[in-house]
């Protein structure tokens, strides 16, 4: 679906159906927990400038639809890592927690 509020963004400027796709991708492989693929699938995202997200274009006038769209895009992104922080591989005693204090800082609240 493309995004709300103004039109359709110049191809050229983003890609939102790439993005829109990936974060269904993202959200799907989190929920099933197939954590290969989901390792897979933020790093081919997050190594280039997928869908041309980085592009300054998207940042000079106000598209509502673009930036629900991308913050949907960067907040399952910041769920995703949070996951994978979490994650506790089968047979294992201990979660593989990313940080090494007691409290570990979360992705997702440090993006609100």
């Amino acid at each position: 679906m493309p995004p709300t509020g103004g039109s359709r963004p110049n191809p050229s400027e983003y890609d939102y159906r790439l993005i829109q796709a990936r974060l269904e991708e993202l959200r799907a492989l989190r929920r099933r927990g197939e954590v290969a693929r989901l390792v897979f699938c933020l790093h081919e995202g997050l190594h280039g400038n997928l869908g041309n997200i980085a592009s300054p274009a998207l940042y000079s006038q106000c598209r509502f639809g673009t930036k629900r769209l991308l913050t949907e895009y960067l907040d399952e992104i910041a769920v995703a890592l949070d996951y994978l922080c979490d994650y506790e591989p089968p047979h294992s005693r201990q979660p593989t927690s990313c940080a090494s204090s007691n409290a570990p800082r979360r992705v997702s609240a440090a993006r609100r």
